[in-house]
C-alpha cells in the first residue's frame, strides 16, 4: 500500500504555481488577483481566508478580502458580485 505525502505533494503543487506566476509577471502580465467575500464572523471561514492570504502572499498573487456584517442585504452582496465579474483585473 502506498501513503501519500500530502503536504509534500501540496508544496511541489504550489511551487510549480509560484513559477508559472513569475513566468507570467516576467512575460509583462499583471499579477494574479482572487478577490473572497466574507459574511460575518465565523472563526473557521476567517481562518480559512487569513490562509488563503498567506498562499496568496507566497505565490504573488494579490489577494482582497470584503467582509461584510451578518446584516448585509442579498442586494449589497449581488451589486459587489456583479462589480467583481465586471473587473478584468479580478481573475
Amino acid at each position: 500500500m502506498t501513503i501519500l505525502d500530502g503536504k509534500a505533494v501540496s508544496e511541489e503543487i504550489l511551487e510549480d504555481l509560484r513559477i508559472e506566476i513569475t513566468d507570467l509577471l516576467n512575460q509583462g502580465n499583471r499579477v494574479p488577483r482572487l478577490d473572497i467575500i466574507i459574511v460575518g464572523h465565523d472563526y473557521a471561514s476567517e481562518k480559512y481566508v487569513s490562509m488563503k492570504e498567506k498562499k496568496g502572499e507566497k505565490l504573488g498573487i494579490k489577494i482582497v478580502v470584503h467582509k461584510f456584517e451578518d446584516d448585509v442585504t442579498e442586494e449589497a452582496l449581488k451589486q459587489l458580485i456583479v462589480k467583481l465579474n465586471d473587473d478584468s483585473l479580478v481573475d
